[in-house]
């Protein structure tokens, strides 16, 4: 009977760990709203404060720089000044370029 109740617990939480699984593969890969030109796709506005990113092929493109700065500077204390700068640049590219009419791509 105990080795019944374990199976049945077992098989129960494999079944609802199953449910919790990701259905769709290609959801992440582009949002509502997204609009194709050429060959680049764009996510969509989330907000008119917010830039689209460019989708290339389904996948996000990402700079060959990203990421330098963190491992050049692996200091802790550095990771805050490195997403302070980001945002600051961004702040500024706003000020100049308005997010209705130009996209975000690394």
């Amino acid at each position: 009977m105990k080795k019944f109740f374990t199976l049945t617990l077992l098989t129960g939480a494999i079944v609802l760990l199953a449910a919790c699984g990701k259905l769709n593969l290609d959801s992440g890969s582009s949002s509502t709203g997204g609009t194709k030109t050429g060959s680049y796709q764009t996510t969509g506005t989330v907000d008119n404060s917010m830039y689209q990113g460019v989708i290339k092929n389904g996948r996000y493109q990402t700079s060959s720089a990203r990421g330098l700065m963190l491992q050049q500077n692996d200091q802790g204390e550095n990771t805050f000044n490195i997403k302070s700068m980001e945002s600051g640049l961004e702040s500024l590219a706003k000020a100049q370029f308005s997010t209705d009419k130009y996209s975000f791509e690394e």
